[in-house]
């Protein structure tokens, strides 16, 4: 009788664990592309811009994110490394790239990104990057 007791009881606590597990975090890999953008550059300037060739294509292990940014510069496209976190909650994300600014990554819904962005790095002003900026970024399909 005891043995059977301990059986259901560790059955039991089983399926409590297995329900209160963490979900996976949102599946973020793939290509996503600037559908709209509002800047302010650094000199005081306020832009609403939307680039064909802006685009984020991420990879995934876990709620670790990676890839590169994509967008138009001076001199041609730039393409300039990222990486972050999924928070724990699974509606965010935090991310920094090569030239010191951080982005706070909205995440709508499977396919659509709320971003901001800000550049506190000492490359904002030599390259012409904005200082802070809100973008919308949806899936490629």
């Amino acid at each position: 009788m005891k043995h059977i007791l301990f059986l259901i009881t560790g059955v039991f606590l089983m399926l409590i664990a297995g329900s209160v597990t963490a979900e996976d975090a949102p599946n973020l890999t793939g290509t996503w592309i600037l559908e709209k953008i509002e800047y302010l550059q650094y000199s005081g300037e306020i832009f609403e811009d939307v680039s064909n060739e802006s685009a984020w294509t991420i990879t995934q292990q876990g709620n670790i994110i990676q890839g590169v940014n994509q967008f138009p510069g001076e001199n041609g496209l730039v393409e300039e490394k990222i990486a972050g976190v999924i928070s724990p909650d699974r509606t965010t994300a935090h991310v920094v790239d090569m030239s010191g600014g951080t982005y706070i990554v909205y995440i709508n819904d499977d396919d659509t990104l709320t971003i901001n962005y800000l550049n506190t790095g000492v490359k904002k002003e030599a390259d012409g990057y904005a200082f802070t900026l809100t973008e919308i970024m949806r899936k490629k399909a």
